[in-house]
């Protein structure tokens, strides 16, 4: 499971808990089971840069992501994170985002950095090209994963992940009952211990699964 789990998981975890204390005032504030380490997490990420081409790699062991680099969503998130750390290498990942690859914005994950979306699609991946690193004595392949604009998702309310997504969505839009609503669906999907969406087969995803022990309240 590659390391950008981890920061849409966090991510998501602030959205869900604002959602909470947006709608239940009385609900007790969100606390970290596992005190946060921002010095080793910063450390980690800087260790994954891979000069050569001004991004972070995918994966310190699991090949192939060892030796691959994602523009989104790990780059996209990942400098949005390095620069809350207060790392350099936050501003300069995300200036070679906006010189050349758009910005980094893959039409999904951009919600977590506050921009709309214009719906759900399948996903498609791009390969950009080669670059071999003395740092890490490999040659990284560079992806960018899309939104296919032309393969719309209908069943994107089955997916816990995209429920998400979808109430950030809706919270950008000023539309508040919607977010909501998402919610709500959110968390009928909810078991005790992950989420069994659609795409759960035995086995919880743990970018979908709440790494940290958030009160969820009934509704009513």
């Amino acid at each position: 499971m590659r390391w950008r789990y981890l920061l849409s998981s966090l991510l998501i975890l602030l959205l869900v808990a604002g959602i909470v204390e947006w709608h239940w005032e009385g609900t007790s504030r969100t606390s970290l089971e596992y005190p946060l380490n921002s010095s080793k997490l910063r450390s980690f990420l800087e260790s994954q840069y891979v000069p050569e081409a001004n991004l972070l790699r995918a994966a310190v062991e699991a090949y192939p992501d060892n030796q691959t680099i994602y523009v989104a969503n790990d780059n996209l998130l990942a400098s949005r994170a390095l620069i809350a750390l207060g790392s350099p290498l936050g501003e300069k990942i995300l200036r070679n985002l906006n010189a050349n690859y758009s910005g980094g914005w893959n039409g999904k994950v951009d919600v977590l950095l506050g921009r709309p979306i214009g719906g759900f699609y399948c996903t498609e991946t791009k390969d950009l090209g080669e670059v071999y690193s003395k740092k890490f004595g490999a040659t990284f392949e560079i992806k960018y994963e899309l939104a296919n604009t032309t393969c719309r998702m209908d069943d994107w309310e089955s997916y816990a992940d995209l429920l998400v997504y979808g109430a950030l969505n809706d919270l950008i839009d000023g539309n508040r009952s919607g977010a909501l609503e998402l919610y709500s669906k959110l968390l009928a999907m909810w078991d005790g211990n992950g989420f069994r969406d659609r795409a759960f087969k035995g086995t919880y995803q743990t970018y979908k699964w709440r790494p940290l022990r958030l009160p969820l309240p009934r509704a009513g």
